[in-house]
């Protein structure tokens, strides 16, 4: 699989619910989450952070009542693999079990800049941070060193 043309919006119809729509020009998934039990960009917030920073794998939960979607990231160089799984309950299944929503490979920079612009979108919108603000500050950061690297590399 080769990497495509990324489309990535994160929405807050509500103030307990989340939307998320990506799209590979090819394919397309809208992903939904509750912010119960708890807000699901933190989580996604990470697992990007944790591939910018170096790991090959990551990933996190999106709980959606009764059941959950799992965002499965793998790191393949400069390119990221998402693979969306969605499982009918929350009982801790292996990801093997899950059906799954979207399978795409996109640019890992430009998919982590998309996640901090959103997130910076819904903050100016909502008027308050929709992650804590050290956590958006080091996605920034990660974000910076990941370019300054990888410009390193190609120079």
């Amino acid at each position: 699989m080769s990497a495509t043309k990324l489309v990535f919006t994160i929405q807050k119809p509500s103030p307990d619910r989340w939307i998320a729509v990506l799209s590979d020009s090819v394919q397309e998934a809208i992903i939904t989450a509750s912010s119960v039990p708890k807000p699901p960009l933190v989580p996604l917030l990470w697992a990007v952070r944790l591939l910018l920073m170096g790991a090959s794998d990551a990933k996190c939960s999106w709980w959606n009542e009764p059941g959950e979607y799992r965002w499965l990231l793998t790191r393949q160089g400069e390119q990221v693999m998402i693979h969306i799984v969605w499982f009918q309950d929350i009982a801790g299944w292996s990801d093997e079990k899950g059906e799954t929503v979207l399978r795409m490979v996109c640019y890992l920079l430009p998919f982590a800049k998309r996640l901090f612009h959103q997130l910076g979108q819904l903050q100016y919108r909502d008027g308050d941070m929709t992650v804590p603000l050290n956590e958006y500050c080091n996605l920034q950061e990660a974000i910076l060193v990941f370019e300054q690297t990888n410009r390193g590399m190609q120079a």
